[in-house]
């Protein structure tokens, strides 16, 4: 029993030295003989009462062997000596509830908080979709009030070279008539010379008055003559008063026969004017009734001729080159710009057409894409030409090789015609990548080719 104990002390406790046993007492174990070591006390007993290094149980019952030394120390720091050990305990509980409470606020506040701000963030997501769709909506109108004011300053610019036109042909008819205001004037003025001798000779008009007057005067001279020579009933005084008469009227007609021719030239020389002026008149009547019927009918062979240069083609085909590709294409980047081709048409007399391209893309393919579609456009025709129309082609992106024996890779794309200003739908408009725009040969010389036939 006794060999037992001091076993146990001395395994759990290693440290143990100077452990006094009696030379009667066998030790058997060699461990303990190896950590045995000799001891000042005579005796085990005293030993045990009085060594410091001797091990003993806690009295507080914690089941702790200490050295007697330690034990004051032990016996304060002792779990087992605390009479309010359970109150405290039951403090700490308490105080873990608050504070499991209040972390249980704290994140039912967090979780309100988050809810809160997942909501704002739905609101604001749906915000952000709208504007999007706005912004969307903005550029497509965008879009078109660039085309319109691009279509409108290209027809300004046709309006600007006609009125020069006609201008010019305007300035020219005014020179035409300049001259004959000069050439009318110059007659008029001899008109007026020719009044003005009128207005000599009218004096000449008054001498005859007199001269007529004069006649008269006699005439009732000759009557009271003869009255008095009836009343006389004298032959000398009446031959004498006959010869007076005659004397007196052969000096009144000579005078009357005279102012007679006069008259008679002066009215012929203004019946010769008068004719001349009314033949005058009536030739530049006629020629200029001629001149106006000619500068119609040439206007409108000018605008005849207009249109069949504005259109290039009437069978449905059309070639497009556009050049200083890079040029373009640079600005492309800068602004959703797009190039227009020549106009054409898919008949004689039908449809006008015309292509569209964007080098850098627009809207969703903007960057990466370059958007080619076929534009109808009103025309001089359609009056006459059957509405809605529906008309398909094919759209092709001509390959240009430097070695002609190489067979071409040309880029074809379906596409179907639609109407200027309306939203674009499926296969009205067609998508070459720029990848594949700069492979193969379809740059060359900084410049491409699109190609467009109409189905007929």
């Amino acid at each position: 029993m006794l060999y037992s104990f001091r076993r146990n002390l001395l395994i759990q406790v290693p440290h143990i030295h100077n452990l006094h046993l009696r030379t009667t007492d066998k030790i058997t174990n060699p461990e303990l003989t190896r950590l045995l070591t000799p001891c000042s006390f005579p005796t085990f007993q005293s030993h045990i009462a009085d060594c410091g290094q001797v091990l003993s149980k806690c009295p507080n019952g914690c089941g702790v062997y200490v050295a007697l030394k330690d034990m004051d120390r032990h016996l304060n720091r002792c779990p087992a000596g605390f009479g309010e050990a359970p109150h405290q305990d039951g403090d700490r509980i308490r105080e873990l509830e608050l504070e499991i409470v209040g972390l249980r606020s704290t994140l039912n506040e967090e979780i309100r908080q988050r809810l809160a701000l997942i909501t704002d963030i739905g609101q604001l997501k749906k915000r952000t979709q709208l504007g999007d769709e706005w912004t969307a909506k903005v550029g497509d109108v965008l879009n078109a009030l660039k085309k319109c004011i691009n279509e409108e300053t290209d027809s300004r610019c046709v309006d600007v070279e006609r009125c020069k036109l006609d201008i010019n042909r305007l300035m020219r008819e005014y020179e035409r008539i300049e001259a004959w205001r000069l050439e009318l004037t110059t007659r008029i003025n001899r008109v007026g010379e020719l009044a003005g001798r009128d207005e000599v000779d009218k004096p000449k008009d008054a001498k005859l008055v007199m001269i007529e007057s004069r006649l008269n005067y006699l005439q009732t001279e000759v009557e009271t003559l003869r009255e008095e020579q009836k009343d006389r009933k004298g032959d000398e005084k009446a031959q004498e008063g006959n010869e007076l008469v005659k004397g007196k009227i052969g000096v009144g007609d000579e005078q009357l026969d005279k102012q007679a021719k006069l008259d008679y030239e002066l009215k012929g020389v203004l019946n010769t004017v008068n004719e001349t002026e009314d033949k005058s008149l009536e030739k530049y009547r006629r020629e200029t009734y001629y001149t106006k019927q000619s500068l119609d009918d040439l206007q409108v062979h000018l605008q005849h001729q207009e249109k069949l240069v504005v259109i290039q083609n009437t069978e449905g085909h059309l070639i497009w080159r556009i050049d200083q590709f890079e040029k373009r294409f640079e600005e492309s980047q800068q602004s959703e710009f797009m190039l227009k081709s020549p106009l054409f048409s898919n008949r004689p007399f039908g449809y006008t057409l015309r292509m569209e391209a964007s080098l850098n893309g627009i809207g969703t393919w903007r960057g990466r894409n370059m958007i080619v579609g076929l534009v109808v456009v009103n025309g001089f025709y359609d009056n006459l030409l059957e509405w809605p129309c529906v008309l398909s082609g094919t759209i092709t992106l001509r390959d240009q090789p430097q070695d002609r024996a190489k067979p071409r890779v040309d880029y074809r794309r379906s596409i179907v015609a639609r109407r200027k200003h309306q939203s674009n739908d499926k296969n009205q408009n067609i998508h070459i990548p720029h990848q594949v725009l700069r492979s193969e040969h379809y740059i060359r010389d900084d410049a491409i080719f699109l190609e467009v036939r109409i189905d007929q």
